[in-house]
């Protein structure tokens, strides 16, 4: 059994990792509302001015097995910080303003003062993409073919 600090450890990763993937996916006006309403926090200090390059992409054959390079898209990453505290922005895309807002979303969802109220806008953001991925996965179903193999009685 893991003691009580490891398994804290363990929540505030998955914790850090379900908000940043939320920021990562999230239209960048949906940050900017965000970022709006923490108008009146301490300014963000740069860290690493958002850019774009080239990042490999690895995959997996069923999830499993040896990693292959797949090939190199672009991404947008940024650093910032707020009162010493660090947020980090990735997008899987050429958009250095998503960039910047996803980093200080983050660095403010780590912040002792502002983390329960931007846990609260990331959740409704989860919601409302969980509703919009489970109506699209509903409509492609009516769109799937079924493939059957026909046996010949021949030998």
């Amino acid at each position: 059994m893991e003691p009580d600090g490891a398994t804290g450890l363990a929540a505030a990763q998955e914790r850090r990792r379900e908000r940043m993937e939320t920021l990562s996916l999230s239209p960048p006006e949906e940050l900017e509302r965000i970022a709006s309403l923490f108008a009146g926090c301490p300014e963000p200090v740069t860290v690493r001015a958002a850019e774009t390059g080239l990042v490999m992409v690895r995959g997996r054959i069923a999830g499993h097995g040896a990693a292959f390079n797949l090939g190199e898209v672009l991404a947008s990453r940024c650093v910032v910080s707020v009162e010493g505290v660090l947020g980090f922005g990735y997008t899987l895309f050429p958009d250095e303003r998503h960039a910047y807002l996803a980093a200080l979303c983050d660095a403010l969802g780590g912040h002792r003062d502002y983390a329960g109220p931007v846990e609260r806008e990331l959740a409704a953001l989860r919601r409302r993409r969980a509703e919009t991925v489970s109506r699209d996965e509903a409509e492609a179903v009516g769109t799937r073919v079924e493939f059957f193999t026909m046996v010949r009685g021949d030998d």
